[in-house]
């Protein structure tokens, strides 16, 4: 069985913003749901803290992808 919990990521805030009823702070770090994350991005509010990590593998599934044509 599947498990139904949304997957957390942790994000680093880059502008002062409130994110369901807390406050944080430039360089504060917290734990939302993955659904979360792109609107806090587009905003310019916060930024994945595992960015790095996410391209690397896109570009690694891009390539892997693209070997299989």
């Amino acid at each position: 069985m599947a498990d139904d919990k949304p997957k957390k990521v942790t994000v680093e805030a880059i502008k002062f913003h409130t994110h369901d009823g807390e406050e944080y702070q430039v360089g504060d770090t917290y734990d939302v749901d993955e659904a979360a994350v792109e609107s806090l991005q587009v905003q310019g509010m916060a930024i994945r803290t595992d960015r790095a990590a996410v391209a690397k593998k896109a570009e690694k599934d891009a390539k892997d992808a693209k070997a299989k044509k």
